[in-house]
Parts: C-alpha cells; structure tokens; sequence
C-alpha cells in the first residue's frame, strides 16, 4: 500500500514538474511566429508583419481603454481623491506606456544577442515583441480603477 501511495505521488510530482515547465515560454518562442514560418517557410515577412501588427493593435487598444478609464474616473471614486491626483495618474501612465515600449525595445536587443547576423533575427524580434506584448496586457489588466474596485477593502 504504501509503495502505491509513493508511486502515486511521484506521479502527480512528476505530472507537476511536466506541466510547470511547459507553462514557461521562451521570449523567442510565439505559436503566431510558429505558425508563420510553418505555413509559409522563408517567404514569412508579409505573415510575421500582420501578427506583429495584430498584438500592437491589441496592445494600443488596451492601453487606450485603460487611459479612457482613467481619464473618465471621477476624482470623488477614490479616498480623498482630487484633480491633480487624476492629473499625474493620467500622466504617468501615459509615460509609464512609452518607457514601457523603449524597454521591451532594448529588452528583446538583449534578450536575442545570439540572433545577431542571423538568418532567424526577424522572426525571433517578432517572437519577442509579441510575448513582451502578452505580457504588457497583464500588467495593463492589473492597474485598478476605483469604479471597477467598488466594494473592495485596500
């Protein structure tokens, strides 16, 4: 009996291990890019374009909803909230979007390095700035609005 409990155990530890793996992402690594080259092989600029094109888009569109959001919040939502408060919250995150997008810029340089001179560097720019992109919606998704945290204890 117990040499089935530990078998079961290291089953599960072992099923575990597998699945965390698998959830980390190589930033050179997207399905979209992989999908690109598979479907049309060297001849994949056109495709790499419109799916980098597509994850801007989703990008832009989420950090205009969020700043919308922002911008439309009342300063009497939040705990003695006033103008200028809503002012440099608006600002920051505006300047918060464009160091957000030098820094995914220079971040994938670094993180790609071995590309240099590479037959692959496009795509694996590509794989990068998408993911970095995925990654940024996340963090878009977390900033709190007062109206959408009504009811919620800081």
């Amino acid at each position: 009996m117990n040499t089935i409990i530990r078998v079961l155990l290291a089953a599960i530890m072992a099923l575990y291990s597998i699945d965390s793996m698998a959830k980390t992402a190589k930033i050179d690594d997207s399905k979209d890019v992989s999908e690109c080259i598979k479907k049309f092989k060297n001849e994949n600029i056109e495709c790499l374009d419109d799916v980098l094109h597509n994850s801007e888009e989703q990008l832009n569109k989420a950090y205009l909803a969020k700043l919308n959001k922002i911008k439309k919040t009342s300063p009497d939502e939040w705990w003695m909230g006033d103008e200028q408060q809503k002012k440099e919250a608006i600002d920051s995150f505006m300047a918060n979007q464009k160091k957000w997008i030098e820094y995914r810029d220079s971040f994938c340089g670094v993180a790609l390095w071995s590309y240099q001179n590479s037959d692959h560097l496009g795509e694996a720019q590509t794989s990068c700035e998408i993911n970095m992109n995925k990654r940024r919606l996340e963090e878009i998704s977390l900033i709190q609005i007062p109206s959408e945290t009504e009811g919620e204890t800081p």
